[in-house]
């Protein structure tokens, strides 16, 4: 299912079109989803009238994200590896130069390829991702790590347990 979307900075419902959308609202959200899409689609792209900010409008509803992730599974993304672990470690250098050691939560961790290069770090991990597929990915690649099948509104963390949230 797709809603229509106010803006996500100002709450203005207005908007002008920038790009037209290529998604045919009858296809199969899977088919538009993650590195490994079969048709590199989008929905349209619209600016804010009031502020500026580009988003899709529509877009899929946070019900049919949840089922898409849930069976999301993306050997393409591991694929490319060396290029996503180089800037995993540019991200980690970028913030131990602010805080070097802690409990770090990877919101929608993918394969864990972020997360395994944390915990080379000095960073204790958690992983979070509402694929089945990529948190058994994210297990064989970093075994120090926790990884948990969820939502980020399904997860129960107490608000202080966590010294970074990355997405």
């Amino acid at each position: 299912m797709i809603e229509e979307t106010i803006c996500d900075l100002c709450g203005e419902f207005s908007f002008i079109k920038v790009y037209q959308g290529n998604i045919d609202p009858a296809d199969d959200p899977l088919n538009y989803y993650s590195s490994s899409r079969q048709n590199a689609s989008h929905w349209p792209i619209v600016k804010c009238s009031k502020c500026g900010l580009h988003r899709s409008n529509p877009r899929d509803n946070s019900e049919t994200l949840k089922c898409v992730y849930e069976k999301l599974a993306d050997e393409i993304y591991d694929e490319e590896e060396d290029n996503r672990v180089f800037i995993a470690q540019k991200r980690i250098k970028e913030i131990n130069r602010l805080s070097s050691a802690g409990k770090i939560l990877d919101i929608g961790c993918s394969s864990g390829i972020f997360t395994q290069q944390a915990a080379k770090t000095t960073w204790k991990v958690t992983g979070l991702d509402p694929s089945h597929w990529a948190i058994m990915q994210a297990k064989k690649r970093c075994s120090t790590g926790t990884f948990l099948v969820s939502t980020i509104e399904d997860a129960d963390f107490q608000s202080s347990e966590f010294d970074l949230i990355t997405l």
